[in-house]
């Protein structure tokens, strides 16, 4: 039996984004992982490199399976020293940072630490005549709300736990390289309502925004009335910002349609839409990679051309298929014969893609009639006792990693039926 490996994770902090204050608590929101072991240094307000210095050895002295550090603009001085004493101490380090950070993502792609660099994360008006601390309290509160129900605090924990999950499997992890904007976040917090996305996006924009005001009133403007009403202007941008990300989410919920993704204390991310439903097993979806597409099903030739049952091995593998553009296929980030996962309105199949050799189809996908077709499908017949068969909004993702669910599973877990093969054909109980 094999031990059950528990992922050592050290979190350096310093200075302060709104992406610090909760970014531990995002991989265990009800402190009952058994897979984690979690460790936070941090330097306060200060972001020097004597601080980095004396962070970097407390990290070092808790031998983590790897670091992340967080901190406004990594590329100032004392960032910059905690990543390279780390580097040198061979402890694999995510950098989690703001917008400045994106001029030197290629940098640390290319001494190979990984990157979430949080463009919405705005610096906040730190002018002595403004900031207090209950207004650094407010504009931080405002930021994170705006932050959560965007998508990028989804991002964000969602690419840790890969980390971890390569870890526990004793594989070499492949650390992201994300620079997380508008359309990445909005991505993954997948809003079902388009009113609740359009003011999510509004919500984000305006928070990246931000940053432009407090930058020029923080370093640029020299009158200090002129600076304090800048930095003000800023703080109410991201006030509004927040009040937009919180209309999203009250839209969301009203269509009783807010996503939901709590761990298991193994570390297993689960999903909900539904207020009362119990959360199931997420598998993971790289939420970046996906096509908009319409489903066509019909009979294809090869599964005309298949003799013998509907059952046999030939005649199942030629339904198992979706036939999609080229040109689609290599925006998916796929070749043919890998695996893509179709999720509709009323369901989701993992099937194996082909090139269509009907192309060009841009944004229109093939699926043979079949088990997989039919768990796309609308089950409403509006009294013709057929299903709608053709024109189904769907959206496809990469599921290079997943199976295609046989024809056994299909019936034990889909409709909860025992099936038994013989002579080519079976029997269902």
């Amino acid at each position: 039996m094999v031990n059950k490996m528990v992922v050592k994770v050290c979190f350096a902090k310093l200075g302060n984004i709104a992406s610090a204050p909760l970014i531990e608590f995002l991989l265990d929101e009800r402190a009952e992982r058994q897979d984690i072991d979690v460790r936070i240094v941090g330097s306060g307000a200060k972001m020097g490199e004597e601080e980095a210095k004396e962070v970097a050895e407390k990290i070092i002295e808790f031998k983590p399976d790897f670091a992340i550090t967080i901190s406004p603009n990594a590329s100032l001085p004392g960032p910059k020293r905690l990543r390279e004493i780390l580097k040198n101490n061979n402890i694999p380090t995510i950098i989690v940072s703001d917008g400045p950070t994106k001029k030197i993502s290629k940098e640390l792609e290319e001494q190979g630490f990984g990157y979430l660099i949080v463009e919405a994360d705005a610096m906040i008006g730190a002018r002595r005549e403004f900031l207090d601390p209950i207004e650094m309290a407010l504009f931080n509160s405002d930021l994170i709300k705006v932050l959560a129900i965007t998508g990028v605090f989804h991002v964000i924990y969602t690419e840790i736990d890969k980390v971890i999950d390569a870890f526990k499997k004793r594989e070499k992890p492949i650390m992201p390289k994300l620079i997380i904007d508008k359309d990445l976040a909005i991505k993954s917090a997948n809003f079902q309502n388009p009113y609740a996305m359009a003011k999510a996006i509004a919500a984000h924009e305006i928070a990246k925004k931000v940053a432009d005001l407090t930058v020029e009133g923080c370093f640029i403007i020299k009158e200090w009335e002129k600076y304090t009403a800048t930095v003000a202007a800023a703080h109410e941008m991201m006030r509004n910002a927040a009040i937009l990300a919180d209309e999203a989410r009250e839209i969301e919920k009203n269509g009783d349609y807010v996503l939901r993704m709590p761990h298991y204390d193994d570390g297993t991310i689960l999903t909900k839409r539904k207020l009362i439903e119990k959360p199931k097993k997420w598998r993971v979806i790289q939420w970046m990679k996906s096509i908009k597409a319409i489903v066509l099903t019909g009979r294809s030739l090869s599964q005309g051309k298949t003799k013998g049952s509907k059952f046999s091995k030939e005649y199942l593998e030629s339904v198992a298929v979706c036939e999609i553009d080229p040109n689609d296929m290599k925006e998916l980030g796929v070749t043919e014969g890998q695996n893509v996962k179709i999720v509709t309105k009323w369901g989701e199949a993992v099937l194996k893609a082909i090139n269509s050799k009907q192309a060009p189809h841009k944004g229109i996908i093939f699926i043979p009639y079949g088990l997989w077709s039919s768990l796309l499908m609308n089950p409403e017949t509006n009294g013709t006792g057929m299903p709608s068969l053709k024109g189904i909004e769907a959206e496809v993702f990469p599921a290079i990693s997943e199976e295609v669910i046989n024809i056994e599973k299909f019936f034990s877990k889909v409709l909860k039926k025992r099936v038994i093969f013989w002579a080519n054909d079976l029997l269902i109980t």
